[in-house]
């Protein structure tokens, strides 16, 4: 059976390979946005100049403009020319035009991005979580229907997760794999929508990497899912870089990837 592979690299950053394509999502960053961390310089330099594992990059995505999630300035020195970003307007209005990517602004009331043969990407239009005056910009979630897979991801960025924004374009989808930030699991109306999407997995993600935090936030996360873990489906907490997962419609298998490349369950 076909499979996708998902691995954390900071931040709602990560990289997905599928049978055709191997996607960016929320990844090129190089600043960081106290109290969450920067991109580490030695994927930063591997992403821009696509070597080593990215060599190979198809798309990327970004959900929203936030410096720890999309940096406009590494945008425009990412070397892939032609390469597909799919990202909200007001990204793309940012000075973005001058590049010579691909650019795919989303639709302002979200629909289908993109679609060949493998792969279909549609932008569904999201608040961002948490007072929307201190939160201004446009922010979208993905979902990402892998066709020869079967595999349904729901990439939420840092949505607020009220089902009535996801309706019209979730409803009768099922969904394999999410990712969302570690925080909705702490909230009713997080646990409320994981357990309605009910994903095989969801991979919770913002958290510092283990150098910057300073405030523990990794601990007190993976006691609150310890805690919380048979009232929710099944979660991993991506609490450090090399995190991944490998998912079928029927199931998933969590292992580590290493620097070179190798991977241990």
């Amino acid at each position: 059976m076909q499979k996708i592979r998902i691995l954390y690299l900071a931040n709602t950053g990560f990289f997905i390979t599928a049978q055709k394509h191997r996607i960016l999502l929320d990844a090129v960053f190089t600043r960081r946005h106290y109290p969450f961390s920067a991109m580490p310089k030695n994927v930063v330099e591997q992403i821009l100049t696509r070597s080593g594992r990215f060599s190979d990059v198809t798309m990327l995505i970004v959900t929203h403009r936030h410096e720890d999630h999309c940096d406009g300035d590494a945008l425009l020195r990412y070397s892939g020319d032609g390469t597909p970003v799919i990202l909200p307007l007001d990204v793309y209005e940012a000075g973005m035009p001058e590049t010579k990517l691909r650019l795919m602004p989303n639709p302002v009331h979200g629909g289908k991005v993109f679609e060949d043969d493998t792969l279909r990407v549609t932008a569904i239009p999201t608040r961002h979580d948490g007072p929307q005056d201190v939160l201004p910009g446009e922010h979208f979630s993905y979902l990402l229907e892998f066709l020869p897979e079967h595999v349904n991801l729901l990439a939420l960025g840092d949505a607020e997760t009220t089902y009535e924004q996801f309706s019209p374009y979730l409803d009768g989808k099922r969904i394999d794999l999410m990712t969302a930030n570690f925080v909705e699991i702490n909230q009713d109306r997080g646990r409320t929508f994981l357990n309605r999407i009910h994903p095989i997995l969801t991979l919770l993600c913002h958290l510092p990497l283990p150098e910057d935090d300073q405030y523990r936030m990794a601990k007190l996360a993976g006691r609150n899912l310890d805690r919380l873990k048979d009232a929710l489906p099944d979660c991993l907490l991506c609490d450090m870089p090399g995190i991944a997962a490998e998912v079928t419609a029927e199931g998933y298998k969590v292992i580590s990837i290493q620097d070179d490349g190798g991977t241990v369950e």
